[in-house]
């Protein structure tokens, strides 16, 4: 596939496709962005990516007959076909795959806090309804957005037993990270890996990144706050805007 056909699906404010695209951009691969809808387009993206019996996700990648399922996949592919410094080094490249099951299960936690605040906020609802909407319908077409977060609620297994583990699961992530970044470390393995882009985006759920990075819109961004994690660690976040200050160059057309 020419590489202006390489077409990566994903939700722009998603931090499973922030890690993907972050590894993508990181590694100068060239793709293509398309914006994916829950429920409307599970159908075409289970067509795409030949997938019929799996529960259907983003991001996917597909390069031609290369078909990649999920960000870990996408970002060992960028480290395969793209360019510039490595995120997956050799001496630490099981470490690394560690640290990214740590990023997915923090991930599922801060998605089950997320999606239960914005069950029960009308304003972020009316933030989440597509852009294409015109403004004046955009309050009535609530209801649509409310199904959709039934549906992704029973996608992802959110029940109370899971919302009720969720913030002590994301503290002790978080509180593991810092034991792993003690003495004023920049990085956690010296150098910048993969293993930091997995753990920086788990603070998105923490408190969003700078709209530069991944734009939200007010009452949105409301919703992906945990403040009370926010203040207790601070450090954590100002780590992950370094990173991103650093490290965070957004090449996706």
């Amino acid at each position: 596939m020419n590489d202006s056909k390489r077409l990566l699906i994903g939700e722009d404010f998603s931090p499973w496709t922030e890690k993907a695209c972050w590894a993508l951009d990181h590694r100068r691969v060239t793709y293509t962005f398309r914006q994916y809808q829950p429920m409307l387009d599970e159908p075409g993206l289970r067509l795409r990516t030949k997938n019929f019996k799996e529960k259907a996700t983003v991001p996917a990648l597909l390069d031609g007959p290369r078909i990649l399922r999920d960000s870990f996949a996408i970002a060992r592919y960028a480290e395969e076909i793209g360019e510039g410094p490595s995120l997956f080094p050799e001496p630490h490249a099981q470490d690394i795959a560690a640290w990214n099951e740590r990023s997915e299960s923090a991930l599922r936690a801060g998605r089950a806090l997320f999606l239960v605040r914005l069950e029960n906020d009308p304003a972020a609802q009316t933030d989440n309804v597509p852009g294409f909407v015109p403004a004046a319908v955009r309050p009535l077409v609530r209801p649509v957005v409310r199904t959709g977060i039934s549906y992704l609620r029973r996608k992802h297994g959110v029940d109370d037993e899971a919302i009720a583990r969720a913030r002590g699961h994301l503290e002790e992530t978080l509180s593991s990270l810092r034991a792993a970044l003690a003495g004023g470390s920049r990085y956690l393995f010296g150098r910048f890996t993969y293993a930091d882009v997995a753990m920086a985006v788990v603070c998105q759920f923490i408190h969003p990144v700078a709209d530069r990075y991944i734009r939200l819109a007010p009452a949105n961004r409301a919703c992906w706050a945990e403040e009370t994690l926010a203040r207790s660690f601070r450090d954590i976040l100002d780590w992950r805007d370094a990173l991103y200050a650093e490290h965070r160059t957004i090449c996706r057309s």
